[in-house]
């Protein structure tokens, strides 16, 4: 109980940390909101009207209290810029950010994992180099040159797949791909460097000295210890891919989160950047608190936190 409260606390300080920041990072922006909605020629007494209808002219101590209690009501304020609530319109765009993130996730796993074993197991051969290769070249590519590259190949000279918008699997193929290649470069070359640690300790020559099979060995002995960096990668990963998904929705065009924090920023919409940066930090802190809570099921050996 004791541990289960610390926990707690640990994350409600975190919690209040992150909306700080949510709150402080579009004041930080230069410009004034209310100018910008008023407009460059409206007359200075408009322009106080609307920065004190908005609560702008009041200190930040104040302003910060009053996003906090009324955050933790589950109101994040009124969007300037889209003239609606922004919890209305983070509930509309999170999900396309997630499902492309879970989308890039299994991608780089179903490819990342397998090639990391194979390379493992085929050390210094051709499929180890080809491995290598491809990871560097995955990690060293700029992920919205990928995007491009991808979109010109398999929407605008083979036609296979739309190059832009949402609401299909067709249409989440490509950013989904683009966004999962770095991730599945990182996840080949840990999976490799984790699998020849596990195959070359003792536990495994003696496993093979019992003559028990090699899928035996390498599957339920090495595999099993080697697993657990990789999947604490790949989830602390969920958190850099919904992040990175501001520019692939731009590149591709989905409309997301990610996308919308970036034209708040732009229009100075200081509640929806805030709010925006906020949702993102909740996800991205349940996700890595997520990983910490289910490792005991990855590997029993591991008692829960």
């Amino acid at each position: 109980m004791l541990q289960f409260t610390k926990k707690m606390t640990e994350l409600i300080l975190l919690l209040l940390c992150v909306s700080f920041i949510a709150f402080m990072v579009p004041r930080l922006i230069p410009g004034d909101p209310a100018r910008l909605f008023a407009g460059l020629d409206a007359p200075a007494e408009v322009v106080a009207a609307i920065r004190t209808e908005w609560g702008f002219d009041q200190p930040l101590v104040v302003q910060y209290w009053t996003f906090l209690t009324k955050a933790l009501q589950g109101d994040l304020g009124f969007s300037i810029h889209f003239k609606q609530p922004v919890m209305q319109e983070i509930l509309i765009r999170l999900p396309s950010s997630i499902e492309l993130a879970v989308a890039a996730t299994a991608i780089s796993v179903l490819i990342g994992v397998p090639l990391g074993i194979a390379s493992a197991l085929h050390r210094r051969k051709l499929i180890d180099k080809v491995a290598t290769f491809s990871s560097i070249l995955g990690i060293s590519t700029p992920i919205f040159v990928a995007g491009l590259c991808l979109m010109y190949i398999f929407s605008m000279r083979l036609g296979w797949f739309p190059a832009s918008g949402r609401g299909s699997l067709s249409k989440l193929v490509l950013p989904a791909l683009t966004l999962g290649l770095y991730n599945t470069a990182l996840i080949t070359r840990l999976t490799r460097s984790t699998m020849l640690d596990a195959l070359n300790t003792d536990y495994i020559r003696t496993a093979r000295a019992k003559g028990l099979s090699e899928r035996v060995v390498i599957y339920k002995h090495a595999l099993r210890n080697a697993i657990l960096p990789v999947y604490t990668i790949v989830g602390l990963n969920i958190g850099y891919l919904i992040g990175s998904s501001v520019i692939i929705e731009a590149v591709f065009g989905r409309g997301g989160l990610g996308s919308v924090l970036v034209d708040a920023v732009k229009w100075r919409d200081y509640p929806l950047a805030q709010g925006s940066i906020l949702a993102f930090a909740i996800v991205i802190i349940l996700v890595n608190r997520f990983v910490d809570w289910s490792y005991p099921f990855v590997d029993p050996r591991i008692k829960g936190n």
